[in-house]
């Protein structure tokens, strides 16, 4: 045998082996996150919210703005699956279109979270010394901060800055 036809040999053995060998790394990995029931759950709940978010004009019975005088508070029912709010808006319609809007900005925002925290501690890291300890100490004072509190704080002051501006929150 010649040393190409060996070498193709070997790749034609590797090539039958490797989706076996990738078959029992996925079934590996599915075994692990299928063994805590915690996990099974967050991920059915996960998924049920991105398929309703896909679903959404399909699977809600109303426009989610739209306003019914008429059914103002009222509880559930088969033409409003979980009720009315104060303005006769449809809950479930809400909370699906509501859905698609968190599934856009969540997996984004952790992005530039991701891209601002990288940068930081990259230029913490390269140039040591007076920077990285300013950093280290605004790092610790957000750390030490009760989350609960800084989100309280931040909606806020959020919420009277959408209000003044364009009168966004009015149509909410």
């Amino acid at each position: 045998m010649t040393t190409d036809s060996k070498q193709t040999a070997v790749m034609a053995e590797r090539r039958t082996e490797a989706p076996s060998e990738e078959r029992g790394r996925l079934l590996d990995a599915l075994s692990i996150v299928t063994a805590q029931k915690i996990t099974v759950v967050g991920l059915a709940i996960v998924l049920f919210w991105v398929f309703a978010a896909a679903a959404a004009p399909l699977i809600t019975t109303h426009p989610p703005l739209e306003e019914d005088s008429t059914a103002v508070n009222e509880g559930p029912s088969a033409e409003h699956w979980l009720g009315t709010d104060h303005k006769g808006r449809d809950i479930w319609s809400r909370l699906v279109y509501g859905s698609r809007v968190v599934l856009a900005l969540a997996p984004t925002s952790v992005f530039f979270a991701l891209l601002v925290g990288t940068t930081i501690g990259l230029l913490g890291g390269y140039y040591g010394g007076w920077i990285d300890d300013v950093i280290m100490r605004i790092v610790d004072t957000i750390m030490a901060f009760p989350r609960i509190l800084l989100y309280l704080v931040i909606i806020a002051a959020s919420s009277k800055t959408a209000r003044r501006s364009s009168g966004l929150l009015d149509r909410i």
